[in-house]
């Protein structure tokens, strides 16, 4: 889906400028700019939000029902005490 606003961008930006070269010349850069680094951002991964915290696997806490990494011995919001395994 990025990637077609990307394209989205470019098109339209190739679009003003061949149908209005004069007026049309710095709003149609400008487009095509945009479309360009949001393309090469997305396909780098830097302008995609987070699918994760970076945590790794995590459990519920019982008490308040964040989420704590599987490693944890309390919770970090209420301290609620995790069972020893």
């Amino acid at each position: 889906m990025p990637l077609r606003v990307a394209g989205a961008l470019i098109l339209v930006g190739i679009v003003i400028l061949v149908t209005n070269p004069s007026w049309g010349l710095i709003p149609s850069f400008l487009l095509i700019v945009i479309g360009v680094v949001f393309g090469i951002m997305t396909l780098l991964g830097k302008g995609a939000a987070p699918r994760g915290s970076g945590m790794g696997p995590t459990k519920a806490c019982p008490g308040c029902r964040s989420r704590n990494p599987m490693s944890a011995t309390a919770c970090r919001r209420c301290d609620y005490q995790y069972a020893q395994p």
